[in-house]
């Protein structure tokens, strides 16, 4: 199955700040390029940090640092093929306040052809199904260059895995990272197609 291309402007309001009043927002989605490093760098930091708070322990949180983050997207850019799908959602701005990273799954003994490898929001904008839009447009992408399965790993006391179980996954596997101590779950859709539609209603 073919779908459109992503890239629209999404209306959505924004809840985050209502002693301020109901604010109207944009926000496009659209494909990272090497010049949107900064932004990711930020989006990715400062995330990683809320998301991870009380899960990881102080010291692990305090050692990500904006420098070893730019290092590690630069290398990411640089070694990017044509199985590697990379959006960001940004404001009219031209601040970045998500990204969304995927590409060909990784460890190969899943069956799964590809596989998410982050998704990170700003903590201001979760809640405004700004995650959904970006998992659409990396799905739609591969949809569209005909792959059919996806696996996503994530931390098992991670809040966020409620957004991937509403989607019903395949639970096939879990890992314990030693260096975070800190279980891992891995979730898999044999049916990209299905997925994408179950994301749409």
């Amino acid at each position: 199955m073919k779908i459109h291309s992503f890239f629209i402007w999404e209306k959505t309001f924004c809840y985050n700040h209502l002693q301020k009043g109901m604010q109207m927002m944009e926000i496009h989605i659209r494909r990272a390029t090497k010049d949107d490093i900064a932004g990711i760098v930020k989006v990715h930091v400062e995330s990683w940090k809320t998301t991870y708070k009380g899960i990881f322990a102080n010291g692990i949180l305090e050692n990500v640092t904006i420098e070893q983050r730019k290092k590690q997207w630069e290398n990411i850019f640089q070694k990017e093929d044509n199985l590697q799908y990379r959006f960001i959602a940004e404001m009219l701005t031209g601040e970045i306040i998500g990204f969304i990273d995927g590409g060909t799954e990784r460890m190969g003994t899943y069956n799964c052809d590809m596989e998410l490898y982050a998704i990170y929001i700003l903590q201001d904008y979760q809640g405004l199904k700004v995650g959904k839009r970006l998992f659409q447009a990396l799905l739609s992408e591969c949809i569209n260059n005909n792959m059919e399965s996806l696996l996503v790993w994530v931390v098992s006391n991670n809040p966020s895995k409620k957004f991937y179980e509403k989607y019903n996954p395949e639970k096939i596997d879990t890992k314990l990272l030693e260096r975070l101590n800190v279980e891992e779950i891995a979730y898999a859709w044999r049916d990209m197609d299905c997925l994408y539609k179950s994301l749409s209603i």
